[in-house]
């Protein structure tokens, strides 16, 4: 939506956070912040203790969840924006065969010229 025309809607619903409309559709004021320069492996760190303390029932001590489910529990807390395909290669892992290709594309990539010494 416009900046503009987003900031008109806002100032008209004043304090109201829902509106509904003759369509029968609704508009909702939704505010949040922006968040920057997260620490990933500290936050990974605590999201992996809490997965452990979660991976076993406190009422029996039995273990509900082993290493593999945790890492897969781990997507519900931290969006993969892109996979490492060098990398997942280097572990035996065919990318290609875990997503949808789109066209093929050959990009030229330019370097600086390396100073003789």
């Amino acid at each position: 939506m416009d900046t503009n025309l987003n900031k008109k809607v806002l100032d008209l619903m004043g304090n109201d956070s829902i509106v509904d409309l003759p369509s029968g559709g609704l508009l909702e004021k939704k505010s949040a912040t922006e968040r920057k320069k997260w620490q990933n492996p500290e936050l990974a760190s605590r999201v992996a203790e809490r997965l452990s303390e979660m991976s076993v029932d406190m009422d029996t001590g039995e273990v509900v969840m082993d290493a593999k489910d945790m890492v897969v529990k781990l997507l519900d807390y931290a969006a993969v924006s892109y996979w490492r395909v060098g990398k997942l290669g280097e572990i035996g892992i065919n990318p290609d065969a875990y997503c949808e290709q789109g066209e093929y594309k050959t990009n030229l990539i330019v370097k600086g010229t390396k100073s003789s010494e």
